[in-house]
């Protein structure tokens, strides 16, 4: 089985640095934890934002930029010749 999710971190934003009752590194934690829960199955984030670029080192990882040009990937899903 795998999972999609579509925008799951479109909404969050970063706390003010001065609240102590919300971490700032929630965006990191996330894919963090999809890597580690989803070790043996797939989950596919559709996101607007580029996932924090130290989550490279994580092999279970792998990043795909959708560029929407002939120019890199065009999309998700490829189109019919």
């Amino acid at each position: 089985g795998f999972v999609v999710m579509d925008s799951p971190l479109v909404v969050y934003r970063e706390p003010d640095a001065t609240d102590p009752t919300m971490p700032a590194d929630v965006k990191r934690a996330f894919f963090r934890d999809l890597a580690t829960t989803f070790s043996d199955r797939q989950a596919i984030v559709l996101e607007n934002e580029a996932p924090p670029e130290d989550l490279a080192e994580i092999e279970q990882i792998t990043r795909i930029r959708f560029t929407g040009t002939t120019n890199g990937r065009a999309g998700f899903i490829p189109r019919r010749s």
